[in-house]
């Protein structure tokens, strides 16, 4: 019999992912940088790249400097559409950089200190996880050192094609109550969508005023971003329709207005022309008040973390690195299930580059690097090649992805497939650049010679993974637990916030099964403990002085939460 993974499992790790942590692959053939170009050089540089490209991407491009070049190209020419001046497309994670912004100002108003444990800032009674004492603050969070799991643990219970729609700000702050952090707080830098749903909660707490209206009202309105919106959908915008990897059409991606900073902004090119001006210093605005949001903007670009590299840390929610023409540079790319966006600014050389995609994956970084920086290569039109069976073989192998999940990459006929441990097999096509793209799932395996074969980065959903050659730790031997036993268990635990595990026997076995979802196999492996192999989930059930089983210990990837049976 077969059994369905438990969507609490990051299926191929993530289903929520909103960032691009500027992953870009660069070819031999390099795209100069344009200076302050024309509008026709500016279409020739991106039909080079993304014309004819296999992801039959639309694309919205602006060099933006002294003067501001356009244009928009389609790679599938039968997909070939004209967007106007006010279509929108969701620009994911770069709404990240509007809320530092958001941030900026009320430090500068005096209304918060980067220095803030951050529970300062949310409802009287929420509790915040901290590590040996040790709090998580307002700068912990802008510069994803946090040490909170990437995604909340209940968050993917949710319809995996709009993740974020159905979780609360209740919600969220009872899952927060209940995490376990999975570094201090300040040592290591781990992108985390969760806790950028708690800052944006905090700066709405502390405004007293929803997100929305917020960024309106601070941001929007102030730079002439005229169809930039929050959901509600501003008047004037006219929402592209997004697509997959595979082309076809999926639906908008929303969340609570007040958690929406994590990545539901919605911008024309116009409107990120104007912010990507004002993030260079340069915005034409005459408006008093786009003097004072420049210069927070600013602020909140400078870098405030590395790990060790002077090429390369992160300001607040804008990653900092060097081009190889020396330039430094400002960015965020942005991805959601129908949409790609990058936005690079060089505040020094005052130049700036906007790339808007009404595809999700569209691999922008590179060539919207290579806009402002004549040694960086943009590469041409990704194309899928015949399968190399040789290099196939040499990858075929047991694989870990981001140390939780095993991958199995096997070639049969001189093809090669992907399967991660517990789910359906897929096939691999291998594009002129070498990345490996999944048949059938929007991810990909970008990979990397090493001395005993390859490793491996998962690019799936904008985020970015490792996948490494070897095994898990093997798991405890079954051992058999009579029938009547078995059935002291069973009940209704809680784990998450709408997200409960019941368990039962059902022929013999011990069986879990999560919210909505299906049931799976439990196979114990100690005096009260039991595992699901699959999706690497581990069960120890607690009993009281009297014998009776009252509590679960439930353990996940990062999760590691105690619950009391219903």
């Amino acid at each position: 019999m077969k059994y369905s993974i438990p969507t609490f499992t990051k299926i191929f790790i993530s289903l929520a992912g909103l960032s691009t942590l500027g992953v870009g692959v660069a070819s031999a053939d390099a795209t100069n940088s344009l200076g302050n170009t024309t509008d026709a050089a500016l279409e020739a540089a991106v039909r080079t790249r993304f014309e004819g490209d296999y992801s039959g991407l639309c694309v919205m491009v602006a060099k933006v400097g002294k003067t501001v070049a356009r244009t928009q190209v389609c790679a599938d020419p039968k997909r070939a559409q004209a967007f106007s001046a006010n279509s929108t497309f969701e620009i994911g994670s770069i709404s990240k950089t509007m809320v530092a912004f958001l941030v900026a100002d009320l430090v500068d108003q005096g209304k918060m200190a980067l220095s803030d444990p951050i529970e300062k800032h949310l409802p009287t009674g929420t509790v915040v996880p901290t590590w040996d004492g040790k709090k998580i603050t307002v700068e912990h969070i802008v510069t994803h050192t946090s040490g909170l799991p990437a995604i909340p643990s209940g968050l993917t219970a949710g319809d995996p094609s709009d993740p974020y729609a159905k979780l609360s700000p209740q919600q969220l702050l009872q899952d927060l109550g209940s995490q376990k952090l999975v570094t201090e707080p300040g040592s290591k830098l781990a992108y985390s969508n969760f806790a950028m749903m708690v800052l944006s909660l905090a700066v709405t707490h502390v405004n007293g005023q929803d997100l929305p209206k917020l960024m309106q009202q601070k941001l929007f309105t102030p730079l002439g971003m005229k169809t930039a919106f929050i959901a509600p959908q501003s008047s004037a915008a006219k929402p592209a329709q997004g697509h997959n990897t595979e082309r076809k059409q999926v639906p908008a991606w929303n969340a609570h207005p007040n958690l929406a900073g994590v990545g539901m902004v919605r911008a024309s090119l116009d409107d990120m022309v104007a912010y990507a001006q004002a993030s260079i210093g340069k915005s034409p605005s005459t408006n008093p008040e786009v003097a004072r949001i420049m210069r927070l903007i600013e602020t909140a670009q400078k870098p405030r973390y590395s790990e060790g590299t002077k090429d390369a840390g992160i300001g607040m929610n804008w990653f900092n690195r060097t081009l190889a023409d020396g330039n430094r540079i400002a960015e965020h790319g942005g991805g959601t299930g129908g949409f790609s966006a990058y936005l690079v600014t060089d505040r020094a050389n005052g130049q700036a580059a906007v790339l808007l995609s009404d595809t999700a994956g569209g691999g922008l970084t590179a060539f919207g690097d290579s806009l402002i920086d004549s040694k960086t290569a943009g590469g041409k039109a990704r194309k899928l090649v015949a399968p190399d069976a040789e290099k196939f073989s040499q990858m075929a192998g047991e694989y870990v992805i981001g140390g939780a999940l095993p991958l199995t990459l096997r070639v049969r006929d001189g093809k090669l497939f992907g399967q991660a441990q517990g789910q359906p097999e897929f096939g691999l096509n291998m594009d002129n650049e070498g990345t490996l793209v999944f048949i059938g799932v929007e991810a990909k395996l970008k990979p990397k010679k090493e001395a005993d074969g390859y490793s491996f980065t998962l690019l799936q959903g904008g985020g970015a993974v490792p996948v490494v050659k070897g095994k898990l730790a093997a798991e405890a031997t079954p051992i058999a637990v009579p029938t009547q036993k078995l059935k002291q268990y069973e009940g209704v635990y809680p784990l998450f916030s709408g997200l409960k595990l019941k368990v039962f026997v059902e022929n013999e076995t011990l069986m879990g099964q999560a919210t909505g979802q299906g049931a799976f196999p439990l196979s114990a492996t100690a005096e009260d403990a039991f595992q699901f192999t699959a999706a690497q989930i581990k069960l120890k059930f607690i009993r009281d002085a009297a014998g009776n089983v009252v509590k679960l210990h439930f353990q996940q990837g990062g999760n590691d939460v105690t619950v009391e049976r219903e």
